[in-house]
């Protein structure tokens, strides 16, 4: 089961609760290979979601998986409500986008 595609705008993230799910992405040649496992509890679509840009992968489920869905909108209202939540947050993101330099970088 796709969870998302490459290409697919979305307002939504995803969170992989139960199962195993992998990305696959293109190669340069075109070529569709798989890049890496989900991790537990890994949250997708940040930066698409909220950059309003299309996936750039595929998220397969390899085995029956629990995702949770939030929609970008409740994220925006908690940020606004709440200054402690926005700082919580925008540390996550800080942490998950610097794994993600170290990750592309080890590719």
């Amino acid at each position: 089961m796709t969870i998302f595609s490459a290409g697919q705008l979305t307002d939504l993230l995803y969170i992989v609760r139960l199962g195993q799910a992998t990305l696959f992405g293109a190669s340069p040649s075109g070529t569709v290979r798989p890049l890496r496992n989900s991790l537990h509890n890994e949250i997708f679509g940040i930066t698409e979601s909220f950059g309003e840009t299309p996936f750039e992968f595929d998220l397969v489920a390899l085995t029956p998986c629990t995702v949770e869905q939030i929609e970008r909108r409740d994220i925006e209202d908690l940020l606004l409500a709440d200054g402690r939540s926005l700082t919580h947050v925008i540390r996550a993101l800080g942490y998950g986008i610097h794994l993600c330099h170290i990750v592309a970088r080890d590719l």
